[in-house]
């Protein structure tokens, strides 16, 4: 990876990668992180660097009618709070939309994958568990 990247969630400057050992709040993702980071000194921004591989628009398995496109839900300062359809957790930071349906997702949701095995679901079942996004599981009145 190159020492400095200019990446779409902060075009106004270059990101450093930049090792500091104490902790950040990604901008992207708004979770924590120490050490590895992509960083703007001047606008105090931290990326994960796992979060810069998130693309601008994205085709999710759970949600296949449209194109979810990564909005930044921290510029939006009014309204109720959003959920990802997928976990159901609120939406902070960066998050992917789809325009024409409202279907939220969290850019880490998108890294699920289609088949899951849980405690619940033995490796010896017969039948695979399938992820389904929460919104699908609803029915709208």
């Amino acid at each position: 990876m190159a020492n400095t990247i200019t990446h779409f969630t902060h075009p106004e400057h270059r990101l450093f990668l930049t090792y500091k050992p104490e902790s950040f709040c990604c901008d992207l993702c708004k979770t924590s992180g120490t050490g590895i980071r992509l960083r703007c000194d001047t606008c105090n921004f931290d990326l994960h660097q796992s979060c810069i591989s998130y693309p601008k628009t994205l085709s999710f398995f759970a949600h296949p009618w449209h194109t979810l496109v990564l909005e930044d839900h921290s510029a939006s300062t009014v309204g109720p709070t959003v959920c990802c359809d997928l976990c159901c957790e609120p939406l902070k930071g960066f998050y992917y939309k789809c325009i024409p349906c409202g279907f939220n997702l969290h850019p880490s949701c998108s890294l699920s994958p289609k088949i899951v095995r849980t405690r619940f679901h033995p490796v010896t079942s017969s039948h695979l568990c399938r992820l389904l996004a929460a919104a699908l599981l609803v029915t709208r009145i």
